[in-house]
């Protein structure tokens, strides 16, 4: 049903959308399939010589009488590191014309190379949308690239900012009587032209981003747009005028609410088998939450489902995220568990705005469950994530719970989990060679061993782990190696090395001088830049407890010792305690530091930075011994 209303809407638009086309007269800046022979001569950018490649132009025209979308984009390689620019994804309409050709310099001559049908990748998203990839031909440095597209198509953003440097973007969007939208424009970097209905950059700067980001996108140049209603005598549907006509328009798509309501597969087939006698509700939300990885996540973020069924995507054990998570919903209210769809943006999508409802900027969904007046946020399209966590792309802020057909509402969506890790070192300092021996262990809880078995399974074998290990950290060697729970998701990770540890202690006559934290330090600041427009976002809070005791031998003195110092931020959202001391010939160093709250503000960078420093600071304070 919601298939027809989108496509008379579309036809309606195309006939009625009555707008004075005054912009068509106006010269297009670029012309597909025209270029320049200036443009493959060109070696490198002057105003950024580190650029890989630059967008030469980047056009856009949305025509109201025949409600099209026209784009053409012109590419230029400068360096190796640019030739991903030959490959690009648009998420479009089907039956969308697209273009492409490569230009070279051959022999002082322009050869060209089209875009052929075979390297165009179309992949339906969810009803009409599709997901298009297409990989350029003939792409080398010195490249010049043009890619058109025409489709029936309302643009929903444009990003006048990129990674790399833009010469000139322009985007036409004409105003209409019948179709209501709304404007947002984000970014620190201003247009040259910004009114109503035309927005132009030139000479756009490369977005250089920063450590410990959200998504780039929610600070570069850029423009969205949200269809609010269609207004006109022979239809009228209201779009994303609040969050409540965002519900209902999701509550009436086939392959959202339909699904939510009608899927008797869960109810019938797969909560059957789940032992639930004598269960707890947080036991019940466990088996489920595991139950449901048996569709295995084909690596896809989703507000929809694929498949128009759950019982579908069980049978075929395979699902996008959306499967995944409306299996799980479907599962948990099976088996008498309240459960709602949370829909939101993904980290990488950008943040969802506090104040204009959004259909366009929804890319996600996870499950919202209460269990009497406490709730719990679960994505179970991670086989190596417990029910306690969240992936680090569904930590963005918050996100719409939809009750019910018009009844949605706001849920901040953060965790009370951290990246844990402890670390205890029983070590004897040898003065035959100046190296330590002992051993060496650690403890990772949450999402300290979340990512490092995420981490493990880029690796064929353990031994492979550990000469990767054994390489970033000179100087170690190991003798032995064991690790404990790394299948048991829910318990933290141990791991237990024997080693022999070289380079880590420095003889200058009789003196020798230890760094005492080891491979443990923290070398380098992280936050370089002199201020910060946007916030630093970690995701979750940190912590980690450090115990080092090193065994002098007897003819050892003890000459300098680094100062004990405790330092925290102004409201203990950051801290660190470091102390050394010896006793009976034992250096015993104790060391916590860590992170209390996941965001901070760029008003708070300066602070943070400074702490930082400071922590390194102490952190490469030596101990001075003496041999006798």
């Amino acid at each position: 049903m919601e298939n027809k209303q989108i496509i008379l809407a579309s036809a309606l638009l195309a006939i009625l959308l009555l707008t004075t086309n005054t912009l068509l007269a106006q010269r297009q800046p670029i012309k597909f399939g025209k270029i320049d022979k200036k443009e493959l001569e060109k070696k490198f950018y002057e105003i950024d010589t580190s650029a890989s490649a630059i967008v030469l132009c980047d056009y856009g025209y949305f025509n109201d009488q025949d409600f099209t979308f026209t784009r053409i984009l012109r590419f230029k390689i400068l360096k190796r590191e640019g030739l991903s620019y030959g490959n690009h994804v648009f998420n479009l309409r089907e039956k969308t014309n697209i273009k492409g050709k490569t230009y070279n310099l051959e022999n002082g001559e322009i050869a060209t190379t089209k875009l052929k049908n075979e390297s165009i990748f179309k992949e339906r998203v969810v009803g009409r949308h599709q997901r298009t990839r297409i990989a350029m031909p003939n792409v080398k440095v010195g490249s010049v690239i043009d890619i058109e597209f025409v489709t029936k198509y309302f643009p929903v953003e444009w990003v006048f900012q990129w990674k790399i440097p833009v010469l000139y973007s322009e985007l036409i969007v004409p105003d209409s009587p019948y179709i209501q939208f709304r404007k947002n424009l984000f970014g620190f970097e201003p247009l040259k032209i910004n009114t109503s209905i035309r927005w132009v950059a030139e000479d756009m700067p490369a977005f250089k981003p920063e450590p410990y980001m959200n998504s780039f996108r929610n600070y570069i140049t850029r423009i969205e747009f949200d269809i609010l209603r269609i207004d006109h005598p022979l239809f009228h549907k209201i779009y994303t005028k609040t969050w409540e006509s965002v519900s209902s328009y999701l509550w009436e798509l086939s392959y959202f609410g339909d699904i939510l309501r009608n899927d008797l597969y869960t109810k019938h087939t797969i909560s059957k088998k789940l032992n639930l006698v004598n269960k707890t509700p947080e036991e019940k939300i466990k088996i489920a939450f595991e139950q449901v990885k048996n569709i295995k996540w084909d690596e896809r973020e989703s507000l929809y489902p694929i498949n128009h069924s759950v019982g579908k995507a069980y049978s075929e054990k395979i699902g996008n995220s959306a499967d995944i998570n409306f299996a799980l919903i479907q599962l948990l209210k099976s088996i008498g568990i309240e459960a709602y769809p949370l829909v939101m943006s993904s980290r990488d999508n950008g943040i969802l705005s506090l104040t204009h409802p959004s259909i366009n900027k929804l890319n996600y969904v996870i499950a919202y469950v209460l269990i009497d007046d406490k709730s719990y946020l679960l994505d179970a399209s991670e086989e190596l994530i417990p029910y306690t966590l969240l992936p680090m792309r569904a930590l963005n802020w918050y996100g719409q719970v939809i009750l019910d057909r018009r009844k949605i509402q706001k849920v901040d969506i953060s965790t009370n989990k951290k990246d844990k890790e402890t670390v205890f070192c029983n070590l004897n300092l040898q003065l035959s060679d100046y190296s330590l021996t002992g051993s060496y262990n650690l403890k990772r809880f949450d999402y300290a061993s979340y990512n490092f078995r995420k981490k493990l399974e880029n690796y064929n074998s353990t031994d492979e782990y550990l000469d990767e290990l054994i390489k970033d950290n000179p100087g170690l060697r190991i003798q032995d190696y064991k690790i404990k729970n790394i299948d048991s998701i829910y318990l933290p990770i141990i791991e237990s090395y024997e080693v022999k540890i070289d380079n880590q202690v420095i003889a200058i006559d009789d003196e020798l001088y230890i760094t005492p934290l080891l491979y443990e330090k923290i070398d380098k600041n992280p936050f370089n830049a002199p201020k910060r427009n946007y916030p630093v976002d970690f995701g979750y809070r940190r912590e980690k407890s450090i115990t080092i005791m090193i065994k002098l031998p007897e003819n050892c003195e003890l000459i300098e010792i680094p100062e004990p110092i405790s330092i925290k931020m102004p409201d203990n959202s950051a801290y660190f305690v470091y102390q050394i001391i010896l006793i009976n010939n034992m250096l015993q160093l104790s060391c916590k530091y860590g992170l209390n709250k996941a965001v901070f503000s760029p008003d708070e960078y300066p602070t943070l930075k400074n702490f930082y420093s400071k922590v390194i600071e102490k952190m490469a304070e030596p101990v001075i011994l003496k041999q006798n």
